[in-house]
């Protein structure tokens, strides 16, 4: 069975003291089997100006978000095999249903786990001033595919100014 994805517009608020700032992005769901939240994370810092002392606070605020998201899209999958199969006098294999499921989510956790770990390396590794060129590029990589691909429709993804 084919997962369907959809998009959601994360936005949120980051708040240190006074000062505030508003950050937002579109979010495939659930996430691509390549991607991890740090990267949404790393793009918001990059394209919207975002200071890194906001770093935590966004990737814990995305991740709460795009666990929400993704959980939601499972029951919502999860409801329409069971009407299917209800309307078509079926029974549902819960056994099998839950031994995919379980096996997907097993991959997916290992694969997250090794993203997780190498991004760790890399912020443990880097300094700010190359942590900082890093984002500017992947930003301007960002800036570039979009220019090749002609897709500039997509909402609440910043220009990159900081404001």
């Amino acid at each position: 069975m084919d997962e369907v994805q959809r998009v959601a517009e994360f936005r949120t608020l980051l708040s240190r003291g006074e000062e505030v700032k508003e950050v937002s992005c579109s979010i495939p769901i659930p996430l691509p089997a390549h991607s991890d939240t740090g990267e949404y994370a790393a793009h918001m810092v990059a394209t919207q100006g975002v200071h890194p002392m906001y770093r935590e606070e966004l990737l814990s605020t995305l991740d709460s978000f795009i666990r929400r998201e993704e959980e939601e899209a499972e029951e919502e999958r999860d409801e329409t095999v069971i009407e299917e199969a209800l309307r078509e006098g079926r029974s549902v294999d819960v056994e099998r249903w839950s031994g995919a499921i379980e096996k997907q989510s097993l991959d997916a956790l290992e694969e997250a786990v090794r993203l997780a770990d190498t991004f760790g390396e890399v912020m443990r590794e880097c300094d700010a001033v190359r942590m900082e060129a890093a984002m500017r590029r992947e930003s301007e990589m960002a800036r570039e595919e979009e220019g090749d691909s002609g897709n500039s429709s997509e909402e609440g993804v910043g220009d990159g100014k900081g404001g």
